[in-house]
């Protein structure tokens, strides 16, 4: 590593369900400013045996995919990603042969998924200085010359895929359960991997937090209720440009709403760091919501009163010392007992 110099980093994590990108930059200063995160929940290891057994399934049209068929194409798949040239699937007294180029014609869908991916981020367009590799899956040979050929350096491996991950679970279990605790040279960032917002009646998409945003996070935005008796915030999740992923359905009554009446609310959405996902509405005609709102300033008023008022004590008594010493000397402040 060159020092006094910012270097970008792409962490690329496939395990069995899922693939996530962090790409973060490195600052001479040794800390980290994550620049994007994106990924797809439905792109892993099991869909690449799932690949395989349908490879399967294409040469004897009288079988059908069961648990054992899967594990048996994970096997296979272990053996090829440890340099087996071939090997076989045994199922209901047949066995097939797989060969290296079969499992990487079965994957070249699922590869197409990850460089599909790659170029939707427009922060991975500049080359990153270094890729680093966890996940189980990134085991796969196919995936990794992708990657080295699309990114044309050499890929970090010296990190086991699976030691990475449960190393992060740790520290962030650790900053979690023991905030006190001083976690030396570990840094553990979290942002929105996607866009989350409402879906509304005639099918268009409000967004409320923006994919990239550090957490904790939130949004809000002011919908009109025209409904006798409450509202109902249906939130997604924006995976692909048109692709949406539903979250929850949340329904709150509001107060005295007359039949007819047009009333002004606000829905905030928020996302905690322990990735709990809360919605909320302020109704300003609700005399609950509006104390509970006015409250909140006066808490944090106090808070900032109470920090104030210890500053200037403490600026007094350092001003009440520097007085003592300037008035008397120190010869007439000692005193010798015999």
């Amino acid at each position: 590593a060159v020092k006094n110099k910012k270097q970008t980093i792409l962490v690329f994590d496939m395990g069995g369900g899922t693939t996530d990108i962090t790409i973060a930059e490195k600052t001479s200063d040794e800390s980290y400013h994550v620049l994007q995160t994106l990924g797809d929940t439905h792109l892993g290891g099991d869909d690449m045996d799932q690949a395989l057994c349908e490879w399967v399934l294409q040469q004897q049209s009288d079988l059908s995919s069961t648990p054992l068929l899967v594990r048996k194409c994970r096997d296979a798949k272990i053996q090829l990603c440890n340099g087996a040239e071939s090997t076989y699937i045994a199922i209901q007294g047949r066995r097939y042969t797989v060969t290296n180029a079969d499992f990487e014609t079965c994957l070249a869908p699922l590869l197409g998924r990850v460089k599909a991916l790659l170029e939707t981020s427009n922060k991975v367009q500049q080359k990153p200085d270094e890729v680093i590799l966890i996940g189980g899956a990134s085991r796969v040979p196919i995936l990794r010359k992708l990657l080295h050929d699309y990114f044309g350096i050499e890929l970090c491996t010296s990190i086991p895929p699976d030691s990475a991950v449960a190393q992060g679970c740790a520290i962030s279990a650790a900053l979690r359960v023991l905030p006190e605790y001083e976690l030396k040279n570990a840094l553990m960032l979290d942002l929105v991997p996607h866009n989350l917002g409402v879906q509304m009646e005639n099918g268009t998409f409000l967004l409320l937090i923006s994919a990239g945003t550090p957490l904790p996070a939130s949004g809000t935005a002011t919908f009109q209720a025209a409904d006798a008796r409450g509202v109902t915030i249906q939130a997604v999740e924006q995976v692909g440009d048109k692709k949406f992923v539903d979250v929850g359905e949340f329904t709150f009554l509001l107060y005295k709403l007359q039949q007819d009446e047009i009333r002004s609310i606000e829905v905030t959405f928020t996302l905690h760091e322990s990735g709990a996902f809360v919605v909320s509405i302020f109704d300003p005609n609700d005399p609950e919501h509006v104390a509970k709102r006015a409250r909140q300033p006066l808490s944090d008023t106090a808070t900032t009163m109470e920090q104030n008022l210890l500053i200037v004590g403490c600026v007094l008594i350092f001003l009440l010392y520097i007085a003592v010493k300037l008035l008397f000397p120190e010869d007439l402040l000692s005193v010798t007992f015999s």
